[in-house]
């Protein structure tokens, strides 16, 4: 009986192997090879890379020209950077390339994004010059530099170093020298770069998962406006004035109370409880508009809550209220900060003219008192500005709200955002320095740390866009 249970466990850990092996593939050629890693990666995480039917990899056999390009067009089709239809009339001319060779699509696709939509359009023949292509040559390590260096966007800073074999009146000496300072390829010890060298398969592998790497940095588009939402600056739905004003109206303020009360319940759960009702207003909406006939001081909070759940308002009923509320607003202010005014504004922008919402806007943001206020209010007012492309006026707004928060996370999204208005106002060259320049800024504070991941990636990002405007 023992022998059969052992015999059990045998078999399940065996089987459990066996589907292990069938998920990943490892190949027993590449234990304490220096390309390990790399050699995983391309083959298990993202299939760019094959190995032989004997169990191997062979990482120190050199690679074809028709090999590399091949895993480079799909590296680019599996960043998405290269996910358009070729133009039919676009041709390959060499002799000994034809259609029915095993390589010939990816090679196509790929000089044609090299023609037309690399950040630097090249044609194939400056890199293959000739009538003949050799698909099957070992690829150099020029040869492979140079096509990669033309998919990745350039480095933030090019690294001060030279190769003694590599001089600068080399064809596509500037792009092997940004594919260095990427840390692509690198040079050797001797000072040399051995640009004629064949490139082994282990080398192939790891220019694969730096160009990769490189290509994340293109994958989603950072020369926007961001989103603050993430960081909750208006936690709840204000009751603006109330509280705010001397005026004593105790009735009509437990009316108001009650009725907003009863109205957030309703779009929270969608109905009140038989055992509940006398807690409630029956009917919140009538009561908002008897406490307008009432005189009630708190004409904000009222217009706001109407707006918002009275939904047999025509258009023409809600611009008044609005503007209503906003010329209440400038009445008061000078002697009371009614917070989350904001929240008004949000529902105007879709009612009220453009111009009439940035007077108030202007007005709004700089007497408002509450800093998440004016962050919000100058987020709506840059929106607005930018629609007009107004950038100057976007930028000088944008200025002011850099200093109103100390979160580490919001300001570098707001350092993020002013560096895309920089770049519109005043161009590429402009917005680098300024991001580069409050990027090692923001390194020194050491809340930075914590989301240095996060924020270096999205600062290349957009730096590396840039530069390729």
């Amino acid at each position: 009986m023992k022998r059969i249970v052992m015999l059990l466990i045998v078999a399940l850990i065996l089987l459990s192997s066996f589907q292990t092996a069938m998920a990943y593939t490892y190949y027993i050629d590449i234990l304490e090879h220096w390309a390990e890693p790399y050699i995983e990666w391309a083959t298990n995480d993202v299939a760019l890379f094959k190995g032989y039917k004997d169990g191997t990899f062979k990482p120190d056999n050199s690679i074809t020209r028709a090999e590399f390009m091949s895993i480079l067009n799909r590296l680019l089709q599996i960043q998405k950077s290269n996910n358009t239809n070729v133009a039919t009339k676009f041709y390959l001319d060499y002799d000994d390339l034809s259609k029915n060779f095993w390589a010939y699509d990816d090679i196509y696709e790929l000089a044609y994004y090299l023609e037309n939509k690399a950040r630097q359009k090249v044609d194939l023949k400056s890199i293959f010059p000739g009538n003949n292509f050799r698909p099957n040559d070992p690829i150099t390590r020029y040869e492979a530099g140079v096509l990669t260096s033309l998919i990745i966007p350039p480095p933030i800073e090019i690294l001060n170093k030279s190769y003694t074999d590599l001089t600068s009146n080399v064809s596509f000496y500037k792009e092997i020298m940004e594919l260095a300072s990427n840390g692509i390829v690198k040079g050797y010890n001797d000072g040399t770069f051995r640009p004629w060298q064949k490139i082994i398969r282990a080398e192939a592998a790891t220019i694969i998962n730096n160009a990769y790497g490189e290509l994340e940095y293109l994958k989603n588009n950072e020369l926007r406006m961001r989103d603050l939402k993430k960081f909750n600056l208006n936690k709840k739905k204000p009751l603006f004035e109330y509280g705010a004003n001397n005026i004593t109206q105790n009735n009509l303020d437990k009316n108001f109370i009650n009725a907003i009360t009863t109205l957030d319940y309703l779009s929270f759960v969608g109905y009140i409880p038989y055992s509940e009702r006398h807690l409630y207003d029956p009917n919140p909406i009538d009561s908002l508009w008897q406490l307008k006939n009432d005189d009630y001081y708190n004409v904000i909070g009222v217009n706001y809550y109407l707006l918002y759940y009275d939904k047999n308002l025509v258009k023409d009923r809600k611009v008044e209220l609005i503007k209503e509320a906003f010329e209440h607003y400038e009445s008061i202010n000078k002697v009371n900060n009614v917070d989350g005014m904001v929240e008004l504004v949000k529902i105007a922008k879709n009612i009220v003219g453009p111009q009439e919402l940035i007077l108030f806007l202007e007005k709004y943001f700089y007497s408002t008192k509450d800093n998440n206020d004016k962050i919000l209010a100058g987020t709506l007012l840059v929106e607005q500005y930018l629609n007009n492309y107004q950038y100057k006026k976007a930028l000088e707004i944008h200025k002011e709200m850099l200093n109103l928060s100390k979160d580490i996370e919001l300001k570098s999204h707001l350092i993020l955002n002013n560096g895309y208005l920089v770049y519109k106002n005043s161009g590429t060259k402009v917005a680098i320095d300024y991001l580069n320049k409050s990027w090692n800024n923001l390194k020194t504070d050491s809340r930075y740390r914590i989301y240095k991941d996060e924020y270096d990636f999205l600062f290349t990002s957009m730096i590396k866009q840039l530069m390729m405007k």
